[in-house]
């Protein structure tokens, strides 16, 4: 299931990138791969992004995923 939930999140920002919407983790720019990854390794935890809006209209200039935590993957 989680991995399903990983899968559609990076399915889901890939549109918005098509889109031209950039995508931040922490102050770097990153691929919807990158945050998929991140929230995958960090299941325990949920990433609410902020969206940064172009003008009155809503329409979704970034997204911002907060600084995580840096991990070890160990065999």
């Amino acid at each position: 299931m989680l991995q399903n939930k990983s899968q559609k999140l990076k399915a889901d920002l890939e549109i918005e990138n098509k889109k031209g919407v950039l995508i931040y983790q922490g102050d770097k720019l990153a691929t919807p791969e990158d945050i998929a990854f991140v929230q995958w390794v960090n299941e325990d935890i949920n990433y609410y992004p902020d969206f940064i809006v172009k003008d009155e209209f809503g329409e979704v200039k970034e997204i911002w995923y907060g600084e995580t935590a840096d991990f070890i993957l160990m065999d």
